[in-house]
């Protein structure tokens, strides 16, 4: 090769690793392939049936919060190593509480309610539901789980959540 064509063969080859970055970096980057695509709703038939009945039920001073994660509602006990704490939030990061009740004023976290529908009896899920059990108990979190039925009687939904998870008076 001479001068002139090896010249033209370093330049074709960097022209052609800079369109397969740029290529790269558009599929990666991308608007409209960002591998992500709306849920559509937050709440499943079952989920949205509960919220409405707890709506019409909920204590006054009360409000419900739905799909909110384990994570933002315990924190790590900072007393244990950075590699235990670490485990620690890895463990509930990813999990959620159907519904969480609160205090209107503070929004202080008065309970977790979890709607327990067929897909509670797996052993993966009852694994699941001892851990997120326990790890609300040890923070003092009250727990109330309701199976998922066609209809809720008002009277006893409003009385189980007035007795667990009325706001504090005074």
């Amino acid at each position: 090769m001479d001068w002139v064509t090896q010249g033209n063969f370093a330049l074709a080859i960097s022209a052609l690793v800079a369109v397969l970055v740029l290529a790269r970096l558009i599929a990666v980057f991308g608007a409209d392939k960002t591998g992500y695509c709306s849920a559509g709703v937050l709440l499943t038939g079952a989920e949205l049936h509960f919220f409405r009945s707890l709506q019409q039920v909920i204590p006054p001073g009360c409000y419900v919060a739905c799909k909110v994660r384990l994570a933002d509602i315990l924190l790590v006990s900072q007393g244990a190593n950075r590699k235990s704490q670490c485990r620690a939030f890895n463990r509930i990061k990813s999990k959620h509480a159907d519904f969480v009740i609160c205090e209107v004023s503070t929004f202080r976290i008065l309970g977790v309610i979890e709607l327990d529908d067929r897909s509670h009896r797996r052993p993966d899920r009852k694994a699941r539901d001892v851990f997120f059990d326990s790890a609300l108990q040890s923070a003092s979190v009250p727990l109330l789980r309701v199976p998922v039925k066609r209809e809720y009687e008002h009277r006893e939904l409003r009385d189980l959540l007035t007795s667990k998870f009325s706001p504090r008076r005074g």
